[in-house]
């Protein structure tokens, strides 16, 4: 697991408001404790709303993942890809996007 490798995942603070959502989560909310929230301030917001019109996508989180990735050269790990590939594609960068849990 990267915890364990000393690699502290980064999570984009509109993953955080999903996770809330459902007091059903209670893993997702486990590991987000470990996790560094990456609030997502004025800036931030105009780069994801400018690559969710790009992509001719509406999932503001995935907007933020992939905004994040980009900025900060990382990984994605997710479960669902689909949505994540395609903001990708649009933004016209390279992310690594690893599919499943870790």
């Amino acid at each position: 697991m990267r915890l364990e490798a000393g690699h502290v995942p980064l999570v984009p603070a509109p993953i955080l408001a999903q996770a809330s959502r459902s007091p059903k989560q209670v893993q997702l909310h486990q590991l987000l404790r470990g996790c560094d929230v990456v609030a997502l301030d004025e800036q931030g917001a105009h780069r994801v709303g400018a690559l969710l019109r790009k992509s001719k996508t509406r999932d503001i989180a995935d907007g933020a993942v992939v905004a994040l990735a980009i900025e900060r050269k990382a990984d994605i790990r997710t479960e669902d890809a689909k949505g994540i590939r395609k903001l990708i594609v649009a933004a016209g960068a390279k992310v690594n996007v690893v599919q499943g849990r870790e």
